[in-house]
């Protein structure tokens, strides 16, 4: 069903975006390696060659208009109006409230986790192939299960409510999609959030986009991964989640954390 689509997936050079681009040229899907540092989005490509597709890179910044709106270009060139899924899974993270974020920073969180997908959406709505839009995003009814991260999470239920709307509106699927714990990356890893051991691998929320995507009728949902899965699948084990290898070499990472 997936093979041979061609996937936007934003923030995928590492962690969960990159899972979910090797899991969907798995599927045979062709994928657009989105993030900053091209060495990892290399590294992810690679993956996807392997499984038999056609990935491209763009490194891209998508804290700036003029990248963004490159990227754009840069995709309808190479797919023409071929564009078939677009996933969003980049984020700008940092941890606190309103009066802990600079101006840059309010400027940054907005800028990456919702108004660049919505100027990529806006883009590529209109094209007659496109068949699923997926945000990587929290239910808005659980909004006040996060303290201290105020400006962060009303970013992303902005993204969620997005997607909710494309759903009400242009009759593309249209989901969002959240974690129910702690993922195993670097951010869990520097601020050390929740135990290692109850950590789970990007993998469960690449096998909820994937079950998302082969199932058409799914639609404007708000997705959590762990109930989704458990009630999609007879034999789900969420034990084979568990046990994320640690991240072994140090980071040098300032609070702020600009994923992808």
């Amino acid at each position: 069903m997936l093979q041979g689509k061609n996937a936007i997936i934003t923030g995928s050079s590492r962690g969960i975006g990159s899972a979910i681009a090797v899991a969907l040229a798995k599927k045979g899907v062709n994928c657009a390696i989105i993030g900053r540092n091209k060495w990892c989005a290399d590294v992810t490509a690679h993956e996807c060659h392997r499984q038999g597709t056609k990935p491209i890179v763009y490194n891209t910044d998508l804290s700036c208009i003029k990248d963004t709106n490159f990227l754009i270009d840069a995709i309808k060139k190479h797919w023409k109006d071929d564009i078939n899924i677009i996933i969003h899974s980049a984020s700008f993270v940092k941890l606190g409230g309103i009066t802990d974020y600079s101006d840059k920073e309010l400027e940054l969180v907005n800028r990456i986790n919702y108004v660049a997908p919505l100027q990529i959406n806006k883009n590529f709505l209109k094209s007659k192939h496109l068949n699923s839009i997926l945000s990587h995003s929290p239910p808005v009814n659980i909004i006040n299960d996060f303290n201290n991260v105020f400006p962060y999470i009303m970013s992303k239920v902005a993204l969620t409510t997005m997607t909710q709307d494309i759903y009400f509106k242009y009759g593309v699927q249209s989901n969002s999609y959240w974690n129910q714990k702690v993922i195993q990356s670097e951010f869990s890893e520097k601020f050390e959030l929740g135990d290692y051991i109850d950590r789970l691998k990007p993998s469960i929320l690449a096998d909820t986009v994937i079950e998302i995507l082969e199932n058409p009728s799914i639609n404007g949902e708000q997705i959590v991964d762990i109930p989704f899965l458990k009630a999609r699948r007879k034999n789900f084990d969420l034990s084979k989640y568990y046990n994320a290898c640690r991240i072994s070499e140090p980071y040098d990472l300032d609070q702020v954390i600009n994923f992808g």
